[in-house]
């Protein structure tokens, strides 16, 4: 009877023991998801910085610029695709730009718009991140 008994509360204290190991490593894992995440959405803010200053130099006029939430990774080609909201004193456009995803080319490779004027801006500009922060520039 007390052998019965010794099996029950060994194989209780076992399955407890397995539950409580896999919500320790679950909590694990979506905390260090999380990390990740933050890390990778901070380095799209510094590319998106980046384009910024390049747009601001390559633009006249630009009153704000304001980047979408949603982008494009393409892992085959090596480039982050996003949509760019950009507004000037004479009219809104939206701009669709490509940058590379290594670390040593931080420059934009190519732009698709109409309606922008070239020139410098040399008035300070809003910038709208993806991750809903805001700047100025």
């Amino acid at each position: 009877m007390k052998r019965a008994i010794n099996k029950w509360v060994i194989s209780i204290f076992a399955i407890i023991m397995l539950l409580m190991i896999g919500i320790e490593g679950k909590t694990y894992m979506d905390n260090d998801k999380k990390k990740y995440n933050a890390q990778q959405m901070s380095e799209i803010v510094e590319m998106e910085r980046i384009a910024a200053k390049q747009i601001k130099n390559t633009f006249l006029e630009i009153e704000e610029i304001t980047f979408s939430e949603k982008y494009k990774v393409n892992k085959l080609t090596g480039f982050t695709n996003i949509n760019v909201e950009i507004i000037s004193n004479t009219n809104q456009t939206n701009l669709g730009i490509s940058f590379p995803s290594e670390e040593n080319s931080k420059y934009l490779t190519s732009y698709m718009g109409k309606g922008l004027k070239k020139g410098v801006t040399e008035m300070p500009i809003k910038i709208t991140f993806s991750d809903k922060t805001e700047g100025d520039l």
